[in-house]
């Protein structure tokens, strides 16, 4: 997950003139963690529409990767003795 959130940042802070907000690389990493916890403080927007693609992509893929490892480990509990 570190290298997911690692590369979404990066993305964020290559295309930070499409977003309201991303200034620095801490900026950018803070933005791809908000968006994978999905609390989105709002306090950074994406404005372009390839920044809008890239949130996205990210926050199905977040949303995936979620709901596969709850489902593994409740699968996991259910097969427990």
């Amino acid at each position: 997950m570190t290298l997911v959130v690692a590369f979404f940042a990066a993305v964020y802070f290559l295309l930070a003139w499409q977003f309201d907000g991303i200034g620095t690389r801490l900026d950018a990493l803070y933005f791809a963690m908000t968006t994978l916890g999905t609390v989105g403080f709002g306090d950074i927007v994406a404005v372009g529409q390839a920044a809008r693609a890239v949130v996205t992509v990210q926050t199905a893929f977040d949303l995936l990767v979620v709901t596969t490892a709850l489902s593994l480990v409740v699968g996991a509990l259910r097969r427990r003795p």
